[in-house]
């Protein structure tokens, strides 16, 4: 009895794993393709084939992720009225919006222009002068001291004194006793003039000017009707505004070192201000140097500089 035997070779699980995942559902479509036309592709066309795809699909989804993000910048912009234009349906909304936006748009870049060229003409140009003229108008000087009240004469109202004087007579002959008088505190004022001798002031050529906290100042050489404004030719310690005054340290209860005086230079039209200037305390010699600096940038400035 013959026995006729067919052998074959069964493919081994592991090798039918790989093959499966070695081709793809994108190459087993591909192969499929091939066959059908006839064409018989290797495996390196089918590579590439496979590449070309996903690269398509990557650019639409980057297309549309750019349609997004569009989409998100438009409805989230700041600029007043710039996604009107792409949310409204109406044709003429659309066109009214696009052409204010294009005309404040036109005059925007205009500007940045006209900037633009005119910083890099670089028309700036700084110029210093020194002049000596023959004569000089003196800068306005004014003194406020530091204690311009008596505070004796109301520290030792007592009483009725003290608490009765709503009445406005009480009140002005109460002004009149504090505030002390400048012809007590201006013990000498003169102008020096080197070899040709001092030139004496007295108290009518000072103003009085009060500031807004109430605090008596004094003016010398302000613009007063009828006076000529003082003025210097030459310069020097020889030459100077030499004034003495009179602190009267005793009508005071408090420190001595607190009294003294305020003096602030400046010109005959502009205002006092007493943050500003310096301060002389009592018992001292100050020698103060000035000088006048104009700086023009279409609108004229004089400052006096200590």
């Amino acid at each position: 009895m013959a026995l006729c035997g067919c052998c074959a070779s069964k493919p081994s699980p592991t090798n039918s794993a790989s093959e499966d995942e070695s081709t793809g559902p994108e190459s087993k479509e591909e192969i499929l393709l091939a066959n059908q036309n006839g064409n018989a592709s290797t495996y390196e066309n089918i590579r590439k084939r496979s590449a070309a795809k996903r690269d398509k699909k990557h650019a639409e989804y980057g297309k549309r992720k750019m349609r997004e993000v569009f989409a998100y910048y438009i409805n989230h912009c700041t600029l007043h009225g710039f996604h009107y234009i792409f949310e409204t349906k109406s044709l003429f909304r659309k066109i009214a919006w696009f052409s204010v936006l294009a005309i404040a748009g036109g005059f925007f870049f205009k500007e940045i222009k006209t900037s633009t060229t005119q910083y890099f003409k670089y028309p700036f140009s700084i110029m210093s002068t020194v002049e000596y003229p023959r004569t000089l108008v003196f800068p306005a000087v004014t003194i406020c001291d530091f204690h311009d009240i008596r505070q004796t004469l109301v520290s030792n109202a007592k009483g009725e004194q003290a608490i009765n004087i709503s009445s406005s007579e009480k009140l002005e002959t109460l002004a009149r006793k504090t505030y002390k008088s400048f012809n007590e505190t201006l013990i000498s004022c003169s102008l020096r003039r080197g070899v040709r001798g001092a030139r004496p002031f007295n108290i009518h050529d000072f103003k009085v000017f009060f500031t807004a906290k109430g605090q008596t100042c004094y003016t010398f050489n302000a613009a007063m009707d009828g006076k000529k404004l003082l003025e210097v030719d030459n310069v020097g310690p020889k030459f100077g505004l030499e004034i003495y005054l009179n602190a009267q340290h005793w009508w005071f209860k408090d420190d001595v070192r607190e009294s003294g005086f305020r003096f602030i230079l400046h010109q005959q039209d502009d205002l006092p201000l007493t943050r500003e200037g310096f301060r002389v305390s009592s018992g001292y010699v100050t020698y103060v140097d000035m000088r006048l600096e104009k700086a023009s940038n279409d609108l004229t400035q004089s400052i006096y500089l200590l």
